[in-house]
């Protein structure tokens, strides 16, 4: 019940400042959006978009809306909009956000346009560069996404989604012993990696000829809720026998 009536007493005062105080409405959405209040954020967005219909900051400000509450459809229609009215360099933030979306929806080839917008305004963003090895990853472009993963190290050797982007480059490269390296260098970083880098990790190691560190990962790996660790030490076992 507390939850309805603070929606309610969201609702109303959101209502009365919206029409009350129209001037204000931009910096109510970005403190919503500060406090993960979205659907509130959203609400002042729509009514400063009708009413400043041809400035950027208003669709860009709803796409990360959208983007932060999952709503990605919405989000991606959003930064779109921002982006094709803004007459001007659109800021990289929200660019970041508007490729991650598209990269996060397999929308690759778009997600590397605008990760291009990122690095002509700013060579050496390091965001934009890691999110264009992530996207040249998921693409297949091996070499391209080494070479932009290097790059971001170079500036940040503590960027723990840099590593693991190029430890599973190695992997599709059959780099088994530079994988390995890459895995442990992020895991020192980031101690809680996902259960699916666990397993990639094991494979490595087995290709590595690492049998027995590799079966004692691929263990680890299940325990973590990855279902194809399984599926490769079942393999080994009946291999074994």
């Amino acid at each position: 019940m507390d939850t309805n009536y603070n929606k309610l007493d969201w609702d109303a005062i959101g209502k009365f400042n919206r029409e009350s105080h129209p001037e204000t409405t931009l910096e109510r959405a970005q403190f919503h959006i500060n406090n993960n209040n979205f659907y509130q954020a959203i609400l002042d967005l729509d009514f400063y978009i009708k009413n400043n219909p041809t400035l950027p900051i208003g669709y860009l400000l709803l796409g990360r809306s959208y983007y932060l509450s999952n709503d990605y459809v919405n989000a991606i229609r959003a930064f779109n909009k921002g982006v094709s009215v803004s007459t001007k360099e659109v800021h990289n933030e929200f660019l970041y956000d508007y490729a991650t979306v598209l990269w996060q929806t397999d929308k690759n080839t778009e997600a590397l346009e605008i990760t291009d917008k990122i690095l002509i305004q700013d060579r050496d963003n390091i965001h934009g560069l890691l999110i264009k090895s992530q996207i040249l990853f998921a693409l297949h472009e091996y070499e391209k996404a080494f070479y932009y993963s290097v790059k971001v190290l170079e500036l940040n050797n503590k960027i723990w989604q840099a590593w693991i982007t190029r430890f599973n480059i190695d992997y599709c490269l059959e780099d088994f012993h530079r994988a390995i390296s890459d895995f442990k260098k992020a895991q020192a970083l980031n101690n809680d990696l996902p259960a699916r880098e666990y397993t990639i990790y094991a494979a490595s190691l087995l290709n590595n000829g690492e049998k027995e560190e590799a079966i004692k990962v691929f263990e680890k790996a299940m325990s973590l809720g990855d279902a194809e660790a399984k599926v490769f030490l079942e393999d080994l076992r009946k291999n074994d026998n």
